[in-house]
C-alpha cells in the first residue's frame, strides 16, 4: 500500500528527531577529551554551569571539586 504525504512526513520527522538526538550526543562527547594515555579530562570551570544538563560532569577550580548534574540536581563527587 502506498504511503500518504502525511505518513511520509511523519517518517521524515522521526528520522530527523533521531539525527538531532545523535548530534546532541556528539556535542556532549566533544566536551570530554580522551587522550591516548587513557585519562579522562572533563571541562574546567570557575563556577558551576547556569543551566547544566543531566549527565554533565565538570571540575570547579574555584571550589576544587568535581561535580555532576544528575536527575536535576548538582552533586559533588566525594573523595573519600
Amino acid at each position: 500500500m502506498a504511503t500518504t504525504g502525511i505518513e511520509e512526513l511523519e517518517k521524515q520527522l522521526i528520522d530527523l528527531k533521531k539525527k538531532i538526538e545523535n548530534l546532541q550526543k556528539i556535542l556532549i562527547l566533544r566536551q570530554i577529551v580522551l587522550p591516548s594515555d587513557g585519562k579522562i579530562v572533563v571541562p574546567v570551570v570557575t563556577s558551576d554551569p547556569a543551566s547544566p544538563t543531566n549527565g554533565q560532569v565538570w571540575y570547579n577550580s574555584t571550589s576544587g571539586t568535581f561535580k555532576c548534574y544528575q536527575n536535576g540536581v548538582v552533586k559533588t563527587f566525594s573523595t573519600v
